[in-house]
C-alpha cells in the first residue's frame, strides 16, 4: 500500500494492536473500517516480548524463531479480515520489546499514524491492559 493518496498527498494512518485478547479481531475491523472510509491506510503491530535465554542460546533461537513465526501469522489473520471486509492491504509490523515502549517507538517512527485503536474488554477486569496502561 503506499504511503500517498491518488493525488500524491501522504496519507495518514490508523494502527492497531495484534495481541492474544479476544478484541483484537474488533479493533482490527474497526480499523480496517474506519480507514476504508476515510482515505486512510491501516497498520498492524505485533510485539514480541524479549525473553532471556543466554544461556541456552540454541533454544532461545528456536523460540524466538517460533515467536516470529507465531506473530506473523496471528498479524497476516487480522490484515486478512481487513482486506477482506475493506479491501485494503494493511501494513504488518513485527517488533520485538515492551509493548507500551514499540507503540511509542513505531508512532514516533512514521508521523503518518494519527490514530491508535483499542478495543475495550467488556469483562469485570477493566477495560484491558493496554488500555489501562494508556489512559
Amino acid at each position: 500500500m503506499s504511503d500517498r493518496d491518488e493525488d500524491g498527498r501522504v496519507r495518514r494512518k490508523m494502527m492497531v494492536i495484534a495481541d492474544e485478547t479476544r478484541e483484537a479481531p474488533s479493533a482490527a475491523l474497526f480499523a480496517g473500517l474506519r480507514a476504508a472510509r476515510s482515505g486512510a491506510g491501516v497498520v498492524i503491530l505485533r510485539v514480541i516480548e524479549r525473553q532471556a535465554f543466554a544461556h541456552w542460546m540454541g533454544v532461545g533461537d528456536e523460540m524466538r524463531r517460533e515467536a516470529l513465526d507465531a506473530a506473523q501469522m496471528q498479524a497476516s489473520a487480522l490484515a486478512r479480515l481487513i482486506e477482506d471486509e475493506t479491501g485494503l492491504e494493511p501494513e504488518i509490523l513485527i517488533e520485538e520489546g515492551d509493548t507500551l515502549d514499540m507503540i511509542r517507538a513505531v508512532i514516533t517512527r512514521d508521523a503518518t499514524i494519527k490514530v491508535l485503536v483499542l478495543a475495550s474488554g467488556n469483562e469485570r477486569g477493566g477495560p484491558g491492559p493496554l488500555v489501562s496502561a494508556l489512559a
